[in-house]
């Protein structure tokens, strides 16, 4: 029989104390020779973020706001109003805008005071040149009422074939069109064109007669019309673009 060590008695005791408790020694020993659990967790957690739904999510929700309806229908409500019928007094319409163009003339006047109360009235005469008037709106109105036309009168500018000569009109430079010289004339009333039984319409006439000369010398004509000034000393010429 062989004499035990006291190393060998020690294990002995050891294992006998284990598998009496129920402990398997198996498991203490195993941390000393580097379990592969541990590795396997970080692997796991980091996979986890990527598949979450938020991340696939975010964009189709904000792209969607591109699609709605107001962006679009927008452009329609505000375009409308060019549709409205524009007022007219007789043969006159009213100027609606700032700026106004006479594309027959080729002449476009800056008359923002008079947008939405003055009237332009565009005719032939009987040689076929053109005639373009400005009449103060609530006279022209009360003057059609009564039966009469050219109250509310403010200025014309008329072509002509020959310079203008007379004390009540002034040459206003010239065009050419279609290869033929036309005279310019600036034109403003000598006599009353407002009602004077009205002291509101006498006003309203006032208001805006201010401007006439000021808003005739705004005139600016087409470059294709190759305007010239007047030499004269007594003309009110127009500018060019």
């Amino acid at each position: 029989m062989k004499k035990l060590t006291g190393t060998a008695i020690a294990a002995a005791a050891l294992t006998l104390t284990l598998t009496l408790t129920g402990c398997n020694p198996l498991g203490l020993l195993l941390p000393l020779f580097g379990s592969q659990q541990p590795a396997t967790i970080p692997t796991t957690a980091a996979a986890a973020p990527t598949t979450q739904a938020p991340t696939t999510t975010l964009p189709v929700t904000t792209a969607a706001p591109a699609t709605q309806a107001p962006s679009t229908e927008a452009p329609t409500s505000a375009a409308s109003p060019a549709t409205e019928p524009v007022k007219t007094l007789g043969n006159a319409r009213l100027v609606v805008t700032p700026d106004y163009t006479s594309d027959v003339l080729g002449i476009t006047f800056h008359m923002p005071e008079w947008q939405n109360k003055v009237y332009a009235e565009g005719t032939y005469t009987d040689d076929g040149n053109y005639v373009l008037s400005f009449y103060e709106g609530t006279n022209l109105e009360a003057g059609l009422e009564k039966g009469y036309n050219g109250m509310g009168f403010l200025f014309s500018v008329f072509e002509s074939d020959t310079e203008s000569s007379g004390v009540i009109d002034y040459p206003a430079g010239s065009v050419t069109v279609n290869g033929v010289k036309k005279y310019l004339t600036y034109f403003k009333p000598t006599d009353v064109r407002f009602d004077v039984e009205s002291k509101e319409l006498q006003e309203n006439y006032q208001a805006v007669y201010q401007y006439q000369r000021e808003y005739f010398m705004s005139g600016t004509v087409r470059s294709d019309l190759n305007y010239s000034t007047s030499a004269r000393s007594d003309s009110v010429n127009l500018k060019s673009e």
